[in-house]
């Protein structure tokens, strides 16, 4: 308990501090939820105080692009980033003996050889192309005041990771006996370099793995994959971002000023976060169906003694409920950031062979005990495990626009300030079948998962392969708690007695393997003249399902926006024929700290108004 209030309070600092935390997930505002782009150009044609049925039809074709690519990829990988400015990560394998043991992650979780050296770079970008179909009717005809408005929004919307690899080390180092398999041939090779990945992408998004024998299994990451720069599939979707519907009524109504409220629906029609790739593209609100108000007002507070100019001050606020909503996302590990691209180890509960010994080389039956659990021969990235259907919603969201409209004759200019607000998301687990209380999965981190028989009993044939039960949980996505120096640099002492391999891992025995009532100590070698013994988790330490941190998903979302608009209408309300408009407009929105991403857009409305 006190390390989650720990982990809690670490992240509440930092943030402060304007040291983003990694969010597996972004939650964008709506591109049809934008009252400023609703309001302008329409305040000519709305509210009435007529007692006959009116309306006004508009399309608004509005292109947004986003801003400060760098701000972007601190909210996706927090301070793993090499630094504010420059948006990469370094790859960088167990043996490189100058790596960054904060900042670059562990390459040997992606099936990499040790002396591997990567940069991977990013620079995202939010790209939408927006058409918004709106129709206001004005119902004074059934009661005074009275209207209801619909609001259709089509998008395309790109989200692209701009992600590219450099590879500045290929690597030579074979992986040794134990580490990630059971084979131990004669010149002490575990898994060939031919036989482990050329690159990070191959791990990320080509869902390849390394060959690590027959026994031996290695699950490709399913979840949570990044997609380089070179691939333009996935990056895009087109859909309706959902249906907007008001109801209300306008309490004060006359020629210079009104006062209204209505029931706003949002019926969702989106697209669902699904999981399968990090910056994933989402149109509309994530799924949800909202219900709430509409609040807004105007007043003329100047006219020219002809009326040709007029000055009126305009106020929008759409406020709703974000229902649950089932989304599939993928989440880190608690206290763990970035925990997604670890390696987690399948255990098993029937324990065949191995012992744990709680002195050296002593091997007598009262000195040893058995494990509660050893390495299934399975990994899999963490991401696959953590991937979850779960429910979201949000207590409150509020668009609001405050605006400033000028009209002269025929030409209209409006422009304002537009505030845009959702409050944290609150994530609750939805019925899954698969839960990881259900199977036995500890963090590998940098453990040798195999020991081999030596020549210490006689009695027992030497390089006999034993799974472990060595686990890391204090491993993190920089290291594994052996703390390797140097591709051979892992042996550490334990408590000053001798080297082992393993010095670093949970609940540290020594290793010990029994056959028939014979038992033998367990090394890195295959004898024990040239080998180490090796350790061995007694008991070992699993991942819980209570470990999942629904916490660091649940996003908030705030901007501030300015915008300005120009029109050209026909003012001739008492006609009875359609009466056409239209305009451009620029926008500039900024997004709150790690809250929100910032963009800028432009867009042309038109439309017609009919009585």
């Amino acid at each position: 308990m006190m390390k989650h209030i720990l982990c809690i309070s670490i992240v509440w600092i930092t943030s402060l501090q304007g040291d983003y935390r990694a969010m597996p997930y972004i939650s964008y505002r709506s591109q049809g939820q934008d009252s400023a782009r609703e309001l302008v150009g329409l305040t000519q044609y709305i509210n009435r105080p007529s007692d006959y049925y009116y309306g006004v039809w508009s399309g608004t074709l509005t292109y947004t692009r986003s801003f400060e690519p760098n701000r972007i990829a601190d909210m996706l990988f927090g301070s793993d980033l090499r630094t504010p400015t420059l948006s990469a990560l370094d790859i960088t394998g167990s043996g490189v003996s100058q790596r960054n043991k904060e900042k670059d992650w562990l390459a040997d979780y992606a099936g990499l050889p040790r002396d591997f050296n990567s940069t991977v770079r990013f620079e995202p970008l939010i790209l939408n192309t927006t058409l918004d179909l709106y129709w206001y009717f004005g119902l004074n005809h059934l009661k005074p005041g009275l209207y209801a408005t619909i609001h259709v929004p089509i998008a395309y919307t790109k989200w692209d990771l701009n992600y590219f690899e450099a590879v500045n080390k290929e690597g030579i180092a074979n992986q040794p006996p134990g580490y990630f398999n059971e084979i131990a041939t004669g010149d002490n090779v575990g898994v060939n370099r031919t036989d482990l990945l050329a690159n990070f992408t191959d791990f990320v998004f080509r869902e390849k793995r390394p060959d690590l024998g027959d026994l031996v299994t290695f699950s490709p990451l399913k979840a949570a994959k990044m997609i380089p720069d070179f691939y333009r599939c996935d990056k895009n979707r087109t859909a309706m971002a959902d249906i907007q519907a008001v109801l209300g009524w306008n309490v004060i109504l006359t020629k210079w000023s009104h006062v209204g409220a209505g029931l706003r629906t949002v019926i969702p029609t989106g697209t669902r976060p699904k999981g399968e790739f990090i910056f994933e593209p989402i149109v509309g609100n994530g799924h949800h169906w909202e219900i709430g108000m509409q609040l807004w007002g105007h007043h003329t507070f100047y006219v020219s003694e002809n009326e040709e100019k007029q000055w009126m001050l305009y106020f929008l606020a759409d406020i709703t409920h974000m229902f649950n909503a089932t989304q599939c996302r993928v989440f880190d590990l608690k206290c763990k950031p970035n925990s997604r691209w670890m390696l987690a180890q399948e255990m098993t509960s029937r324990v065949e062979h191995l012992q744990a010994a709680l002195l050296p080389d002593n091997v007598d039956p009262e000195n040893l005990s058995t494990p509660s659990a050893q390495f299934a021969s399975h990994y899999s990235p963490v991401a696959n495990l953590t991937q979850r259907s779960v429910k979201v919603k949000s207590q409150i969201q509020i668009d609001a626009t405050i605006m400033l409209s000028y009209m002269h004759n025929n030409f209209n200019m409006d422009f304002g300030y537009n505030g845009w607000y959702r409050s944290h998301e609150i994530i609750t687990k939805a019925k899954n079948r698969y839960t990881l209380d259900n199977e036995l999965w500890s963090l590998k981190g940098d453990a040798y998962v195999f020991g081999f028989t030596g020549d210490f009993n006689p009695l027992i044939d030497n390089n006999i392969p034993i799974a472990l039960s060595a686990t890391e949980s204090e491993a993190t996505i920089h290291g594994g708690t052996n703390n390797f120096v140097g591709l051979d640099g892992d042996m550490g002492g334990i408590d000053g007695i001798r080297p082992t391999r393993n010095p670093g891992i949970d609940n540290r025995f020594f290793a010990a393997a029994d056959f028939n009532n014979a038992s033998t100590t367990l090394n890195d070698r295959t004898t024990s003249a040239n080998g180490l013994q090796t350790n061995t988790s007694n008991n070992p330490i699993f991942i819980s399902e209570e470990q999942i941190d629904l916490c660091a998903d649940q996003s908030t979302g705030c901007s501030n926006k300015l915008f300005i608009y120009f029109n050209y209408l026909q003012t001739d309300a008492a006609c009875n024929r359609p009466i056409p408009f239209i305009g451009a407009g620029l926008e500039l929105e900024f997004g709150c700290k790690d809250y929100a991403i910032s963009q800028w857009g432009i867009w042309i409305k038109g439309g017609i108004s009919f009585n």
